[in-house]
C-alpha cells in the first residue's frame, strides 16, 4: 500500500514506540512480544480491565478467559492508556474519562496494523491481511478506510494556503 499523505500525531507515536521497541513487522505484534518489549505485567482480572502505571512498571489487569481476538483487541485498548494517558480514570472529569476512552477505542486499529507497516496491508485483499496481522476483519476494514480516506497532505499545508487568501480581504 502505497501512501504519500503524513500519519497523523497518533500514528507516529505508536510507530516510533514500536520501532524503539524492534516491533517491525506483522509477526512482532503478538500480545505477549508486546507486553514484554513494553515491560507489562499482565495479570488475570475477572472484572472490567484496567491498567495502572507506577514508575517504570506497567501492569494490565485482563480477562484472560476472553476467546483470543476480544483478549488481543482489549490488551490494545489498556495499551492506548499506558502510552498515552497519565491519571486515574476514577479521579477524572467524566468528559475527559469518555475523551480518553474513545481514544483509547479508536488508538486500537492503529496499534494492531501501525502505520510503518502499512506496505505490508493489501487494501484489495482484506482477508488475507486481516490473517497476517491477526486482528478481526472489521478492525482491518476500518484502518484500510482510514488510509483511504485520507487525502494526502503535510501538516500546515491548508492553513498555509489559506494566508494568501485571507490577506486579499
Amino acid at each position: 500500500m502505497n501512501h504519500s499523505y503524513v500519519p497523523s500525531h497518533m500514528e507516529e507515536q505508536i510507530s516510533k514506540e514500536y520501532i524503539k521497541r524492534d516491533i517491525l513487522k506483522p509477526s512482532d505484534l503478538t500480545v505477549s512480544n508486546i507486553a514484554e518489549r513494553f515491560g507489562i505485567e499482565i495479570f488475570h482480572y475477572p472484572y472490567a480491565s484496567f491498567s495502572i502505571k507506577r514508575k517504570n512498571h506497567h501492569f494490565m489487569f485482563l480477562d484472560t478467559g476472553l476467546p483470543t481476538m476480544q483478549f488481543k483487541l482489549l490488551f490494545f485498548h489498556e495499551l492506548c492508556h499506558i502510552i498515552r494517558h497519565a491519571g486515574e480514570q476514577d479521579r477524572i472529569p467524566p468528559s475527559f474519562k469518555e475523551l480518553q476512552e474513545w481514544e483509547a477505542k479508536n488508538f486500537i486499529k492503529y496499534a494492531m496494523l501501525p502505520y510503518h507497516m502499512v506496505h505490508y496491508i493489501k487494501e484489495d485483499d482484506v482477508a488475507h491481511t486481516a490473517e497476517l496481522f491477526e486482528v478481526p476483519i472489521d478492525v482491518c476494514k476500518e484502518r484500510i478506510s482510514s488510509l483511504l480516506g485520507r487525502k494526502p497532505y503535510k501538516r500546515n499545508y491548508i492553513f498555509t494556503k489559506l494566508i494568501p487568501s485571507l490577506s486579499g480581504l
